[in-house]
C-alpha cells in the first residue's frame, strides 16, 4: 500500500478510499455497493399461490444507501449483482404443490421453483428455510424486488421473523 499511497500524493491525491489493504493481505473496497438487511414478518401470507413480495425490518448494512428500507433495492451503476435470499416459510404442508422464488428487476424476471413431490414425500414442512441464489444484471437505477409464492393449499404459510430470513445484495466484478 506504500508505492499507491506514494504514487497517489504525487498526483495530489491524499484522501481516496478506492482499495484498503490490511496487514494480513485482505483486499477490500469501501464503495462497493453490499446489502444485507432481515426480512419482515407475515402471517397467513401465502400457500394458495398468492404472491408476496418480501419486505424487511432489519437493516444490517447498506454501503452506497440502494435499499429503500422496506422491499425495494435500486442499482447504483451497471453491472451484476450476487442476489440471496432466504425467506423463513412456516406452515408449509405436503398439500402444497410449489415454492417459487422470484427477483424482479427492471431488465427481468428469474425464478426458481422448488418442486412440490418434495414437500409429500418429507410429510411437509413446519419451518423450512431455503436459500435461494441469483445472479442479476441491472442498469444504473434498475429496481429489484424479491417475491415469494407457495401453491397448492390453503393460505396458511407465513413468513417468520425470527433472525434467520435474510436478503444479501453484491456487486460481482
Amino acid at each position: 500500500m506504500v508505492g499507491i499511497t506514494q504514487s497517489l500524493a504525487s498526483m495530489g491525491i491524499a484522501n481516496f478510499d478506492l482499495l484498503s489493504v490490511s496487514s494480513a493481505g485482505i483486499m477490500s473496497n469501501p464503495t462497493q455497493p453490499s446489502v444485507l438487511v432481515k426480512t419482515g414478518a407475515s402471517d397467513d401470507c401465502t400457500g394458495d399461490g398468492t404472491t408476496v413480495t418480501l419486505t424487511t425490518d432489519t437493516e444490517y448494512w447498506d454501503t452506497q444507501g440502494e435499499w429503500d428500507g422496506t422491499s425495494t433495492y435500486t442499482a447504483e451503476g451497471d453491472g451484476y449483482r450476487l442476489v440471496i435470499v432466504t425467506p423463513p416459510l412456516l406452515g408449509v404442508g405436503s398439500g402444497h404443490t410449489d415454492i417459487i422464488i422470484s427477483a424482479l428487476s427492471s431488465n427481468r424476471t428469474q425464478g426458481v421453483r422448488h418442486a412440490g413431490d418434495e414437500f409429500a414425500k418429507a410429510g411437509g414442512f413446519e419451518d423450512l428455510r431455503p436459500g435461494w441464489p441469483f445472479v442479476v444484471y441491472m442498469d444504473d437505477n434498475d429496481t429489484l424486488t424479491l417475491t415469494v409464492r407457495v401453491l397448492g393449499g390453503a393460505k396458511t404459510c407465513d413468513l417468520n421473523d425470527d433472525g434467520a430470513g435474510l436478503i444479501s445484495i453484491d456487486m460481482m466484478h
